[in-house]
């Protein structure tokens, strides 16, 4: 009985086999048909220079001695907003040049942070605002018995807490700064280690070059785990000509369907019929998410705990800020992942920054600190506003310490 089972069971599980093959098959025929007409235009943004350099130890360095013209775009490619921003001898956002060699009478502040600590939204970085209200505050550098200020801008956009234990360790230490700020927002306590450049793109009737993100080495658009960002480098003269963006915006959503894993051994009609049950992802799809997370809360507060504690064990003054986002400065919440860092033993000082913006703020002028609605970031306004707040914190934490 069972000899006449068997070979009728392994024959109907091969045509089930077979059957799901020829479906699988005809399914992404039809998506690599489809796709190409499900493009849709989305903003974007564009500078007039390549502005990332790959670094394997700390994921990326900015160009030096660059001068960048930065713009966010409508979906019909008009400027929405623009702003000049500076990358200085040493590749950090600033006006001004650093040196790594530290005179005796200079009281150095080295901030990490991401993009709203960068800066590359606005004309000037509030980590120089920052430098100038110290050093207009000859009280505080006499009771220092310091000379000057000196504000060094190690913010690097797009990246989070647990990237900056490397960035301190391997580029900050060398400055040997007197205090090291941690200026973060709620979304980089779930960012993983990125590593970004520029590239040619494979395929280009244009003259410009694509930003990428990426998860693991190497940085290169064969790597799956390297995301397209909505960042594109282009000569100055193409940023008013509409058209040509448009092209250029689908010539990139056309490459990003040729970067899709076509012949991967992936059962993608099984992930989109039963992948929300399972967790699965659906792959045959352009890749829409610029920054890798971690997979859990738990897994995201571990790390940038653990980036924290060494940051610590190896500067002995240490200041941790929490920059608020537009819709946290709005109703001046304590978002739970970060109560959660901050009951760990590494976060128990974290500073809420919320506390000490202007109050009080009605909404009308709260929206003006950001560049809303389209860009959540600091506007040149903010950027004084929020400048002027860290200078309270840092003031007072000196004057604490003396």
């Amino acid at each position: 009985m069972l000899k006449k089972i068997l070979p009728n069971l392994a024959l109907m599980l091969v045509s089930i086999l077979i059957t799901y093959l020829l479906l699988e098959i005809g399914f992404r025929i039809f998506r690599r048909m489809k796709l190409p007409q499900e493009y849709a235009e989305y903003y974007f943004q564009a500078i007039d220079a390549p502005i990332y350099l790959l670094d394997e130890k700390i994921g990326y360095r900015y160009k030096p001695n660059a001068q960048v013209f930065y713009a966010n775009f409508n979906f019909d490619n008009t400027i929405l907003q623009s702003n000049h921003f500076k990358i200085n001898n040493l590749g950090h956002i600033a006006p001004t040049d650093d040196a790594l060699a530290k005179p005796d009478t200079e009281f150095r502040i080295a901030i990490l942070g991401d993009s709203f600590t960068a800066s590359i939204h606005n004309d000037m970085p509030w980590t120089h605002l920052l430098e100038e209200n110290l050093n207009a505050d000859n009280a505080l550098k006499t009771s220092l018995r310091v000379s000057r200020f000196k504000v060094i801008n190690f913010g690097m956009d797009g990246t989070g807490i647990a990237q900056w234990g490397q960035v301190a360790l391997n580029e900050v230490a060398q400055y040997k700064p007197d205090l090291v700020i941690i200026n973060f927002i709620t979304e980089d306590i779930r960012r993983k280690f990125v590593w970004r450049t520029s590239v040619q793109p494979k395929q280009s009737n244009g003259n410009y070059q694509l930003g990428l993100m990426c998860g693991s080495l190497p940085a290169t658009l064969d790597n799956r785990d390297c995301a397209i960002l909505k960042m594109i480098v282009l000569k100055r003269a193409v940023f008013e000509d509409q058209a040509e963006l448009a092209r250029i915006k689908r010539e990139i959503y056309n490459q990003e369907i040729e970067r899709i894993e076509w012949f991967a051994l992936y059962p993608e009609l099984i992930a989109r019929t039963f992948g929300r049950l399972w967790g699965w992802d659906t792959r045959l799809t352009p890749s829409r998410r610029e920054i890798p997370y971690y997979e859990s809360d738990a897994a995201a507060i571990h790390a940038s705990a653990t980036a924290l504690q060494n940051i610590r064990a190896h500067f002995p003054n240490v200041l941790v800020l929490h920059n608020p986002d537009p819709p946290e400065t709005l109703d001046r919440s304590t978002p739970a992942l970060v109560a959660r860092l901050m009951r760990e033993p590494s976060g128990a000082d974290i500073v809420r920054m919320v506390n000490f913006l202007p109050q009080p703020a009605d909404e009308t002028e709260i929206k003006l600190w950001f560049k809303l609605p389209w860009d959540p970031h600091f506007s040149n306004y903010g950027a004084q506003v929020y400048a002027q707040a860290v200078f309270g914190r840092v003031r007072a934490r000196l004057q604490n310490a003396k």
